[in-house]
């Protein structure tokens, strides 16, 4: 930060109590407030996430992409978040995906299955569009600091839109149908109905799950009838934004990691529980389970005629594989599928009816390279609903009323008359087993109210399986919550929990907790396992000078902006958005004219620029700026204080105060930069910081 000590002027200007001509534009640290004398990118929050690299021509370079930008022409991000390729060649094919190649790595984490969605912008230069914007996945980070490209085996997957309406794809990838993997090839499919010919925003969509890539430009599908697949070696790698044509732009970034449901079941069939009572390891020959891209998964069984009361034949069961469960909750929707027509008016013709096929189950065991069914000595129970309002309840449990344990039996219920499973609708099915009892809803209604069902000593818990036996059943949204004796600590202590509530030590700013704060010496109701970190030292000082905004005003305009710094025994809590920071910003002579405390209930002029980002990343520096300042108020000194605000949870908001920061103005200020060079500072800028001068 350039700082500006304040000098007397030789003659005393006449101050005026005149409202403040100002504008605030935005309030962040390190996203688009800079020290003065750096030109404002707008960068950090966003391009601080990525790392850049460039490579001439991937195809002389061994397939590595250097670390760094392009020497004098790399990226950067405006006010408004929009990312440019600041690459000086414009002339590289728009098909080309081998010259030019400007990276940005997102740097945070690695990614397998996850979805990747951006805006991006192609720029018209010399009469036509200079198609430069990719994505792409897969790739790795080297010893000596390089990137793969995609010209390598399973060094990477690159997309590119160009042509206005053909999708580029090179890399690594597999053809579903045929099953051939292609190594260090490109494809290109021409997308009926899209057109990117322009120097409009479009989309671009990238998304992996299970191993299969689906690829959209504006919501359409590239090779929507040929599927294509991540290779076998697959596994993982970062994801990136590039461009090969100066001006690219991009804007709205989403990464989202995506986990498949499937994934964490196990597949499971018999034609016939039978005595045996085993269900075998595998899905049905050719008919197993499948997942669409919104994780609803799907049972591919051929089988159709299972009558609805059935809990033997047709098994096709989904083993919740990561561990087992004793006292837990699950929940999941189900749908039923539909066998028959309608007529045209809407109503069901005499060949409509519905298969009831969706079933869950608890206490599951391995055994004999299978799992057990229910029809054993406490080896499983399992629930189903079916008919317009029943549930049966199969395999070993208690009736709680008449204390008799019962295993081996098929008991069914009817639910209240509100509920109606006759349909092709979603449905809910809740099961909670704890503390001895076994709790069962459908659509909210509960199965056996008045007669309690349960567990006693013969459960030792066991897996939980979702189930189907009617092709077709559908299921979505499964969670699964063990239910475990919650524990409280405060500071790494363990303390005692009293009636379901914890009383709170007298740190002097309260306490954190899951990201939220609780004041201290209070009561705190108990929510499974909670973690209590102490805030004891919490104070805000303003920096002792002030920058300048040179870019980003209108003309005749300029900015100023001020810094804070927060200092506490918990970081963490000043990160979270529990504590939330801000700077009071006024002329000078209008705080001296009133003799008020500048406060957030200040009653005359100010601005509150409340804080958005940390400056550089550092957590607990952060900055306050007014910009388009109009020229009347150029040598009009300005003051700021800073604050921070505890937001509890459980007792009142309280803030504090630093102490009054400095009073500069633009002028000065702009002088001082004078003074010292434009240091860092581009000369096309210097003439604007000159017109600050008064």
């Amino acid at each position: 930060m350039i700082q500006c000590k304040k000098v007397k002027r030789r003659k005393k200007m006449k101050r005026h109590l005149i409202s403040l001509i100002l504008t605030v534009v935005l309030v962040v640290g390190g996203v688009n407030v800079i020290p003065a004398g750096t030109k404002d990118v707008s960068a950090a929050m966003q391009l601080n996430d990525f790392e850049p690299y460039y490579n001439v021509d991937l195809a002389t370079k061994g397939n590595k992409i250097s670390q760094g930008a392009k020497s004098g022409h790399g990226w950067s991000e405006n006010e408004d978040g929009i990312i440019t390729d600041g690459n000086d060649v414009w002339w590289v094919g728009g098909a080309d995906l081998s010259p030019e190649l400007s990276v940005l790595r997102y740097k945070l984490k690695e990614y397998k299955d996850f979805s990747f969605s951006v805006e991006f912008k192609n720029q018209y230069k010399e009469g036509e569009i200079r198609y430069g914007a990719m994505i792409g996945f897969g790739t790795k980070v080297n010893a000596d600091g390089s990137i793969n490209g995609w010209n390598g085996e399973d060094t990477g997957v690159w997309m590119k839109p160009c042509m206005g309406n053909v999708i580029k794809l090179a890399g690594t990838f597999k053809d579903i149908k045929s099953g051939n993997k292609q190594a260090k090839v490109q494809w290109t499919d021409d997308v009926e109905g899209l057109n990117i010919a322009d120097e409009k925003w479009h989309t671009m969509k990238l998304e992996v799950k299970e191993g299969i890539m689906k690829i959209l430009v504006d919501g359409k599908q590239a090779w929507a009838n040929q599927p294509l697949a991540v290779s076998d070696s697959y596994n993982g790698g970062y994801l990136f934004l590039a461009s090969n044509n100066g001006g690219t732009q991009f804007k709205n970034i989403e990464i989202k990691e995506c986990k498949s449901v499937l994934a964490d079941f196990e597949p499971y069939y018999n034609v016939d529980l039978g005595p045996g009572n085993i269900i075998s390891q595998g899905a049905k020959s050719g008919h197993g389970w499948s997942e669409n891209e919104d994780g609803t998964i799907t049972d591919g069984n051929d089988v159709w005629w299972v009558g609805g009361a059935d809990l033997s034949t047709e098994l096709s069961v989904l083993r919740y594989k990561l561990k087992e469960y004793k006292d837990f909750s699950l929940s999941v929707e189900f749908k039923n599928n539909i066998r028959g027509d309608y007529k045209e008016d809407g109503t069901k013709k005499d060949n409509w009816e519905v298969r009831y096929g969706a079933f869950v189950g608890f206490g599951i065991k391995d055994s004999e390279g299978g799992i057990t069914g229910w029809k054993g000595n406490g080896t499983g129970t399992f629930i189903k609903p079916f008919g317009p309002r029943c549930v049966m309840m199969a395999g070993s449990f208690d009736d709680k009323n008449s204390g008799k344990h019962c295993e081996l039996v098929q008991w069914d219920t009817w639910l209240d008359k509100s509920v109606d499973l006759a349909n092709d609708d979603w449905h809910t099915m809740k099961l909670q087993v704890n503390k001895g009892s076994i709790k069962i809803t459908v659509d909210e209604q509960q199965a056996w109210p008045t007669q309690p069902l349960g567990y006693s000593d013969w459960y030792k818990g066991g897996y939980v399986v979702i189930g189907s036996n009617n092709g077709g059943t559908q299921f979505r949204n499964i969670q699964i919550s063990e239910v475990k004796k919650p524990s409280v600590q405060i500071d790494g202590k363990k303390v005692e929990i009293s009636d379901g509530k914890v009383t709170l030590g007298d740190a002097k700013y309260g306490y954190l907790c899951d990201g939220k704060m609780y004041a201290p010496n209070t009561t705190v109701e108990v929510v499974d396992g909670m973690t209590f970190t102490s805030v004891n030292e919490l104070s805000v000082t303003m920096a002792d000078g002030a920058g300048i905004r040179y870019i980003g005003n209108e003309e005749g305009t300029g900015g100023i902006r001020f810094q804070a710094r927060i200092a506490s025994d918990n970081m963490a809590a000043v990160a979270s958005s529990a504590i939330t920071e801000g700077t009071l910003i006024t002329a000078k002579d209008i705080n001296d004219a009133f003799k008020e405390e500048l406060t957030l209930t200040y009653s005359h002029d100010k601005i509150n620029v409340k804080n958005s980002g940390w400056f550089n990343g550092e957590i607990g520096t952060y900055c306050g700026s007014i910009c388009r300042v109009n020229e009347l108020n150029y040598i009009r000194d300005f003051t700021a204080r800073a604050y921070v605000t505890i937001n509890y949870e459980n007792a009142d908001a309280v803030t504090i105060y630093s102490s009054m920061g400095p009073e500069r103005n633009i002028s000065d200020i702009a002088k001082e930069v004078k003074r010292q060079g434009y240091p860092g500072i581009a000369e096309e800028y210097w003439s604007v910081i000159n017109s600050f001068i008064k």
